[in-house]
């Protein structure tokens, strides 16, 4: 199974109100027990949503910022960056330089992870369970 089959663990939240949406977990296990649903505005896409754990939002957006595979959502270039603007917001690690304009944090009711597989053929499932359950005998 090669990386771009890689399942993806989402989620079923439930708006306050009853709406409920599907969203990627950015980091599961992160924080357990406590998740912060947030909404990234894109020109021209359906805006989605992202589950994140952590302990506030603030630690939230430095998980966002930090992610390897949804950082780009918030992080700004080099490029367009403004030192002398006094209103730079800064997340992650590093304290690097993120645009949260469009970033919309929603409450959430419940919420329920799943995983999604795309492209996985039978065998190729059964193959990967068989040495998931090899690796598993071999620490046991």
């Amino acid at each position: 199974m090669n990386r771009m089959d890689t399942p993806k663990i989402k989620a079923k939240c439930t708006l306050r109100g009853g709406t409920e949406i599907e969203a990627y977990v950015v980091n599961p296990g992160g924080w357990f027990g406590k998740a912060h649903l947030i909404q990234v505005a894109i020109a021209n896409a359906l805006n989605p949503f992202y589950v994140i754990e952590a302990q506030d939002f603030q630690s939230a957006i430095d998980y966002l910022a930090d992610s390897d595979e949804y950082g780009h959502l918030i992080n700004m270039d080099e490029e367009d960056i403004d030192e002398d603007d006094e209103n730079l917001t800064r997340a992650g690690n590093d304290s690097h330089v993120v645009n949260l304009d469009n970033v919309c944090p929603h409450n959430i009711t419940s919420i329920k992870y799943y995983l999604e597989i795309e492209d996985i053929t039978e065998s190729t499932l059964v193959a990967d369970i068989q040495t998931a359950i090899e690796d598993w005998a071999a620490l046991n």
